[in-house]
């Protein structure tokens, strides 16, 4: 709801198209009613929740087809620089949040475009953009059975970045495999098993802590059994993470 009202705000003031005041209103109001004391805990018989269920999904389906379309909109009223090839489809990367993002944004790939040739995600200015091609199947419904993952760099707060598909002839290699399968940041360091992909070991990084660890002993379905050991406590506590 947040999104689509941001959004057919900035439409409005673009002169793109009228506020859908109407519609904003009776999804809101969808939501609101069903902010019940009741409702909220669980504590309602089954069929509130079966009325409660349906009328947030309205709301929800407005709020989408609301967002589909202003942002619709805003990108065929973008202006596009030429295309870096022939064939080269441009895509727009919206942030609607107040500060800039970097990170993997996934894209519905249809299997028509995938069949015909090999591709390569560029950034506006002709940069090479990391890019995976995810297939699953029914993920976002007919016609896409796969997704574009794309590492996208500094999207603008409550603004867009332009990408391109290139069609090329060369088949995209597969990077080399890393000698240390570590991920780390800031908070933490994490060591990955090669063979399984399992979580070895996690580190605290944070300043004071750099003793403590987290090791995975076991990883089975959506649990994993750790020990987490911290200075001072003998033997490591054992619990599961979610």
């Amino acid at each position: 709801m947040f999104q689509a009202e941001l959004w057919a705000t900035l439409a409005v003031l673009m002169g793109l198209r009228a506020y859908p005041r109407k519609e904003l209103e009776i999804a809101w109001k969808q939501v609101l009613f069903n902010q019940f004391h009741d409702i909220l805990p669980g504590s309602s018989i089954p069929e509130v929740f079966a009325e409660t269920n349906q009328n947030w999904q309205a709301a929800l389906e407005q709020g989408c087809q609301i967002l589909a379309d202003v942002l619709t909109a805003i990108a065929q009223a973008s202006p596009l620089p030429l295309p870096p090839a022939p064939g080269a489809i441009p895509v727009l990367l919206f942030n609607s949040l107040n500060w800039s993002r970097s990170e993997v944004v996934s894209v519905p790939w249809p299997a028509s475009l995938a069949k015909h040739t090999d591709w390569q995600v560029q950034a506006a200015l002709g940069q090479a953009l990391p890019m995976q091609i995810e297939a699953s199947a029914g993920r976002a419904g007919a016609g896409h059975e796969a997704a574009l993952l794309i590492f996208a760099t500094e999207i603008p707060p409550v603004g867009y970045r332009l990408v391109w598909l290139v069609p090329t002839d060369t088949q995209a290699q597969d990077p080399p495999a890393p000698d240390a399968w570590i991920l780390e940041n800031q908070y933490l360091r994490v060591a990955i098993d090669p063979t399984t992909g399992n979580i070895a070991s996690l580190f605290d990084c944070a300043p004071g802590r750099k003793s403590s660890a987290l090791r995975a002993t076991s990883c089975r379905r959506s649990k994993i059994r750790a020990s987490i050991g911290m200075p001072g406590i003998s033997p490591p506590i054992t619990r599961p993470i979610p």
